[in-house]
């Protein structure tokens, strides 16, 4: 007789949730969001913990999470109403992928104001992790790129004097374990592949498992900086609660700021993706701590 596959070892029975409840990873699988963003939608009470005097962790009510999942929370929650597709792979950029992304820029914008492959390739050399892409079918769709410039350069990007093909790689920095940068941010997605959205929603949420991973390195992120003048960028930006700043003399566009290591008190409205990174790096601070000890 095969054994009670809910029966563990010492003859205790794990009961399974009662209809209605999901466990904290049936749910974490359903909403697909970092484990850490789950916990803090649970203490600041976005998700509802049902008790249970056996687990410690409790129950969730199934409704609630389904309904979550629905929402395009910070661009990166599964919209159910989309439909299927063939899956999509986010990746850090090697060299072979930079004609991928030159094409992606080219389709929006022209192959004129496109970076040329052999300068973003050289910008490889000084820090190979700036760029993040998403493929559907093995095609690069779009691409995220997080790059920490000397302040000079950050002004003059900021400012648009420099765009993407004026870059050398003296102006970019290497990322390192004990860093904290000020980092220019940019996405960009082609526009000739339906649904658009649904891969920005990859490059945010594989992005947001980029900074985790930065976090356990230790490299640290100050702020992101951002420039658009277009509404789907703008419009990005303010669902991840980027502040607007004052134009200044000879600005081509818009400029944005997103502050991470601001207390959340300080910030001029609730900001879910600040408040996730400050906790991503508490926990990771908490389990290098515990390790050490």
């Amino acid at each position: 007789m095969s054994e009670n596959p809910r029966r563990k070892r010492g003859g205790n029975v794990k009961k399974a949730p009662a209809p209605g409840l999901l466990t904290r990873g049936e749910a974490i699988r359903l909403l697909r969001i970092p484990p850490s963003t789950f916990d803090y939608q649970v203490k600041i009470g976005r998700i509802t913990r049902v008790p249970h005097p056996s687990k410690s962790d409790g129950y969730y009510k199934k409704d609630e999470i389904e309904m979550l999942a629905l929402e395009n929370v910070l661009l990166f929650l599964q919209n159910a109403s989309e439909p299927d597709y063939e899956p999509t792979t986010f990746s850090t950029a090697t060299p072979d992928d930079i004609p991928g992304i030159f094409r992606v820029i080219a389709q929006l914008w022209g192959e004129k104001l496109a970076t040329p492959i052999e300068l973003r390739k050289s910008w490889y050399k000084i820090n190979p992790r700036i760029d993040y892409i998403v493929k559907q079918n093995g095609i690069v769709v779009g691409y995220l790129n997080i790059v920490p410039y000397t302040p000079e350069t950050m002004e003059e990007m900021m400012a648009g004097r420099k765009r993407g093909w004026n870059i050398r790689d003296h102006d970019i920095l290497p990322f390192e374990s004990g860093g904290h940068y000020d980092c220019f941010i940019g996405i960009a997605i082609r526009s000739d592949f339906p649904h658009s959205t649904r891969y920005g929603r990859r490059l945010i949420s594989g992005f947001m498992g980029v900074l985790e991973q930065f976090a356990q390195e230790g490299i640290y992120i100050k702020k992101l900086h951002a420039v658009s003048d277009q509404p789907e960028g703008i419009e990005i930006a303010n669902k991840l609660g980027f502040v607007k700043e004052p134009a200044r003399e000879g600005d081509l566009f818009g400029r944005y700021v997103l502050d991470l290591e601001k207390p959340l008190e300080d910030l001029p409205r609730p900001n879910a993706f600040v408040a996730w990174y400050q906790d991503a790096i508490k926990q990771t601070n908490k389990k290098n701590q515990d390790t050490k000890k």
